[in-house]
């Protein structure tokens, strides 16, 4: 959600909404070029607060892997 505000402004979609940044650089959907970076960035940092060891050994412990072969 928070990449997708971040490229609400930058985003032109066609008779619908263009964006003020959009508007400002001619029309032009630079969206994209703003949410990928800005939600991989997110991801990482959210992602680092992941306990792996954990995660690992709950999917040991369920056996998730053994159904999948």
């Amino acid at each position: 959600m928070i990449g997708l505000a971040c490229m609400a402004p930058f985003m032109v979609i066609t008779g619908l909404y263009v964006g003020p940044v959009a508007e400002s650089l001619g029309g032009v959907d630079y969206s994209i070029f703003v949410g990928l970076p800005v939600s991989g960035c997110l991801y990482w940092l959210f992602a680092r607060s992941l306990d792996l060891d954990t995660e690992r050994r709950m999917v040991r412990e369920e056996g998730l892997l053994d159904r999948l072969h």
